[in-house]
């Protein structure tokens, strides 16, 4: 069932599971299990408009997703809650240029972020040379060194195609990982933030949507005062509205 996220009621959130049964696999272990996410925020501006936020980590629950979307969007039409030829709001990966989807995924290491997180380190990075751009061959033999190295940390934050702006036309992100400290209330931890365009990163397509993948860690003595799940929804609406301000700071013109 739905859920509102906070108590204004702007933002419903649905998260489910499913169980996949696969015969090809070893007959002990047919069944695996999938988690998926979707948030949809109203947003009021000149019209209502739709946010849609998407987790998913099986094809069919992507595949399921999408026809709850499909009902959603035909019960808000019906009911006149939007108009006929309006969409829900959707991050793709074909919305940016190079440069843009850089600077996008970057800004979640901003400190404007939210004074809950603190930025600690990007712990990893998937960056590739654009084969449709020009590129000097010291950059492309820069890039094949550190995937074969697989640098992490502080060295990969400080790496000159990552602070170098000349170079964010020639270079694709599709996914970074940050790492955060967080307090919210007393209750303190780290946690691992995944921002992805998982259908590029997997299979190269350019209408991918983005979305974020958050693990919590906390402290043995704080495991009993702390409820991961509250946890994770208050990280989420934090990266949900910043995500909405930045798409439409960095997105195509």
């Amino acid at each position: 069932q739905f859920s509102f996220v906070d108590n204004e009621q702007k933002s419903i959130r649905l998260e489910y599971e499913i169980i996949r049964e696969n015969r090809t696999k070893d007959w002990v272990n047919t069944k695996t299990s999938h988690k998926a996410l979707i948030t949809i925020e109203k947003k009021d501006n000149d019209e209502i408009s739709l946010v849609l936020t998407k987790s998913y980590t099986s094809k069919e629950t992507n595949d399921i997703n999408e026809m709850v979307l499909k009902n959603l969007k035909n019960h808000f039409k019906k009911v006149d809650i939007i108009k006929e030829e309006v969409d829900f709001v959707r991050v793709l990966f074909r919305d940016f240029d190079n440069k843009n989807r850089i600077q996008f995924l970057y800004s979640f290491t901003s400190p404007a972020l939210s004074r809950n997180l603190e930025f600690i380190e990007i712990s990893d990075l998937n960056a590739q040379i654009d084969e449709d751009v020009d590129t000097p061959e010291e950059l492309k033999e820069f890039i094949s060194g550190i995937e074969n190295l697989q640098i992490k940390g502080k060295e990969l934050q400080e790496h000159i195609f990552v602070t170098n702006n000349e170079y964010h036309d020639k270079i694709i992100f599709s996914s970074i990982a940050l790492k955060y400290k967080f307090n919210f209330d007393g209750k303190e931890g780290t946690c691992v933030v995944d921002y992805s365009f998982p259908a590029y990163l997997h299979k190269r397509k350019t209408n991918s949507e983005f979305q974020f993948d958050i693990t919590i860690n906390v402290g043995r003595k704080q495991r009993e005062f702390v409820n991961i799940n509250s946890l994770n929804k208050k990280i989420s609406k934090i990266l949900e509205d910043y995500k909405l301000e930045q798409f439409e700071k960095f997105k195509n013109t």
